[in-house]
């Protein structure tokens, strides 16, 4: 765990690719880059911002924060008061996520209207397993609980936005093959959230069966990963997470 070492010995780690089996060539920046501090993070983006004229938002998320506040290491005051401290963070837009509503009400509180530049958005996982600030007090209501029309509409009392995985919005079969779309993103409009869903990857494997190609489970799909997000824009999808920008870029300037 994280909190069983100080930054100066995390320091010493350095990044290597996650998925090396599907993405080997990547492996050859194992070991190049150290794991930098949200503060560094918020100077590269302000200096990157400065260069090419753009303002650049940020989405922390808040890992764990029932684990962390349980150890006494709660993080929601820390990440506002980094987030207040920096000058490029208090004006441009940030979306704070966290997959645990207990978080996203406290800082709903906390934030209040000092900064409208910030939003929160509620991270969805397994639809049929509890969050973990649920289960922690032995409740059994799941994500797929929460998110019924009334469950939405009590969701915007303390977020803005909802971050469903992919498969929330259209589900797949045992085989990869997209099913029928669901009504979420309808739903989640009319209690008046948006939607950001989680993640867009180009390799056949990750894409529904009816857009992969012929070339092997681990080969970049770049047509297919942008027919996916395609997809998910024409249901009035708001924002998607992507492995990789570039192809997420083209998938919209060429609408």
């Amino acid at each position: 765990m994280s909190s069983d070492f100080t930054l100066a010995e995390i320091k010493q780690l350095r990044a290597c690719e996650r998925l090396s089996k599907i993405r080997p060539f990547n492996s050859r920046y194992n070991g190049w880059f150290e794991i930098p501090s949200l503060e560094e993070v918020i100077d590269f983006v302000a200096a990157t911002s400065t260069a090419y004229g753009k303002n650049i938002g940020l989405i922390p998320e808040i890992k764990h924060p029932t684990h962390f506040r349980k150890i006494g290491l709660p993080s929601e005051d820390k990440l506002v008061e980094i987030l207040d401290h920096h000058p490029y963070t208090r004006q441009t837009a940030v979306e704070i996520q966290s997959f645990e509503p207990t978080a996203l009400r406290y800082l709903h509180q906390k934030i209040g209207q000092n900064h409208p530049n910030w939003k929160l958005m509620f991270l969805l996982g397994d639809p049929d397993v509890p969050p973990a600030d649920i289960l922690a007090s032995d409740g059994k209501t799941t994500y797929r609980n929460l998110i019924t029309k009334e469950g939405l509409r009590d969701i915007r009392r303390y977020a803005d936005a909802i971050g469903p995985a992919n498969e929330y919005l259209i589900p797949k079969d045992n085989t990869g093959q997209w099913l029928q779309p669901t009504s979420l993103i309808q739903d989640a409009h009319e209690a008046g959230l948006l939607v950001h869903s989680y993640t867009c990857r180009p390799e056949n494997i990750f894409l529904p069966q009816q857009l992969r190609n012929q070339e092997g489970d681990s080969s970049r799909n770049i047509q297919g990963s942008i027919a996916e997000i395609r997809r998910y824009l024409s249901m009035g999808l708001d924002g998607f997470f992507t492995d990789d920008p570039a192809i997420g870029r083209l998938a919209i300037i060429e609408l």
